[in-house]
């Protein structure tokens, strides 16, 4: 027996869901729900203070250097949902500058930190 079939044979499932089961069409909205979620999520930036100039953020080994260029890229339009940042010490601006400062953060972009990074064993 289908596990559809199994399932549409309850009685304790209101009637739409039964007929969604029947027809495989559930399982199918189901399937297109997490394609679209799959598609939807980005990827992570990486960030280490110990990276060399250059590094372009996709992997902890080109990982950026400059917390605030990366906070500037991510965002829904770049794809980047997520910034991860090694341990470190992070400072907007030049040395030296305003003790004001701040690094501005983005919606929807997910900032998580304290990683090993790039010298990671």
């Amino acid at each position: 027996m289908h596990a559809s079939t199994a399932l549409n044979d309850r009685n304790d499932l209101n009637p739409p869901i039964r007929r969604l089961l029947a027809t495989g069409r559930l399982a199918l909205g189901v399937a297109a729900l997490l394609a679209a979620a799959t598609l939807a999520s980005g990827a992570p930036l990486y960030v280490d203070d110990d990276a060399p100039p250059g590094g372009d953020g996709l992997s902890w080994e080109t990982a950026m250097n400059d917390l605030g260029a990366a906070l500037a890229l991510a965002g829904p339009q770049s794809g980047f949902d997520e910034v991860r940042v090694a341990e470190g010490t992070y400072r907007p601006g030049p040395p030296r500058g305003s003790r004001t400062s701040s690094f501005p953060l983005r919606n929807l972009v997910r900032l998580a930190g304290g990683y090993a990074g790039m010298n990671a064993a």
